[in-house]
Parts: structure tokens; sequence; C-alpha cells
């Protein structure tokens, strides 16, 4: 006798993860962190994260 759940016909079987957060490594976080206390936050953002843009709410 079979055991466990039928298969479907024309399955694909376990889907790959749709993991899309990239995780910034120990060092990069401490680069910014050093660079933060010698420079201050304006230049901080200016120079790691000049992709951001300001929400104006």
């Amino acid at each position: 006798m079979p055991r466990g759940r039928k298969r479907v016909p024309g399955g694909g079987g376990r889907q790959s993860s749709n993991y899309q957060r990239e995780v910034e490594t120990y060092l990069k976080r401490l680069e910014v962190i050093n660079f933060h206390d010698n420079n201050g936050k304006q230049a901080t953002l200016d120079k790691f994260y000049q992709h951001l843009v300001q929400n104006k709410a």
C-alpha cells in the first residue's frame, strides 16, 4: 500500500524561494558606523546611501 500524498500530474515539485533582500556585511556596517562617528549624519548619507530619496510627507 503506497504511503503519503499522491503526486499531482504535471506538478513542478518544490518551488525555489524568492528571497530578494540583500543584507550588508558586518564589515560594511562597521565602516558606516566609523564614518558616521568622524563625519556626521549628512556626510554618511551622501556617501553610503545616495540612492535613497527623501519622502515629503
